[in-house]
């Protein structure tokens, strides 16, 4: 019997999909038993909290952009440190 080579964190990233697919399959349950008021409510909320980060995200990427942060990393624009 030959010995096998396993990549080190091999057996953790294979626990770990278990586990999100684990998860995963939990809120598609969920979900599939929500009513549909309750997935209205559920996709109005995180609309609104996704347009409220994504507001945030934008404000500061400009304030950062503003004040030429980016150049103390050495990039050429602030596109380039996004990048």
């Amino acid at each position: 019997m030959g010995l096998v080579a396993v990549e080190p964190g091999a057996a953790d990233t294979n626990a770990a999909d278990t586990n999100a697919a684990d998860a995963n399959s939990a809120v598609e349950h969920a979900l599939a038993d929500s009513s549909n008021a309750t997935l209205e409510n559920e996709l109005l909320s995180l609309n609104a909290n996704l347009s409220a980060a994504t507001y945030r995200l934008l404000a500061l990427i400009r304030e950062f952009d503003r004040r030429n942060a980016w150049a103390e990393w050495g990039v050429r624009s602030m596109a380039h440190w996004l990048g």
